[in-house]
């Protein structure tokens, strides 16, 4: 006995168009035309309901990027001007370079900041408008 199913993958063709779209031809008992048309035109709904889910989904996915990155950029430009006013007070008072990104390093680890390590801090200096000089500073005798 052979099913309805395989009788229609015997007969189902496929044929490609330039459109970008898809021929599909299948032949059935005319009795199940009226709810083959059914079942695709739920499908075809249902389809669109889905594109529709999609697209919401990524423009939502794009703007909680959007929000993010404002918030991340938002984080480094503080980041950036608190080390700026923190290297001029600690210089102001005395303090060599080196000496100063320690303390600035301390006073961030002190609270926690997870960019608080001097290396993360020397580096930051340059975009913060601080660059001092490039390479390894010199031994003062």
């Amino acid at each position: 006995m052979t099913s309805l199913l395989d009788d229609l993958k015997k007969s189902l063709r496929v044929t490609s168009l330039d459109n970008g779209q898809v021929q599909v031809s299948v032949s059935l008992p005319a009795r199940f035309l009226p709810l083959y048309v059914q079942l695709f035109d739920s499908l075809t709904s249902f389809l669109r309901l889905i594109e529709r889910d999609r697209r919401l989904s990524r423009s939502k996915q794009e703007s909680d990027f959007d929000v993010i990155h404002q918030h991340a950029k938002h984080e480094k430009e503080h980041y950036y001007q608190r080390i700026a006013s923190l290297f001029d007070r600690y210089t102001s008072e005395g303090l060599n370079r080196n000496q100063a990104i320690k303390q600035i390093g301390a006073d961030l680890r002190a609270e926690k900041h997870p960019w608080s390590s001097p290396d993360l801090v020397r580096s930051s200096l340059g975009p913060a408008g601080r660059p001092g000089q490039i390479g390894r500073p010199r031994r003062q005798s």
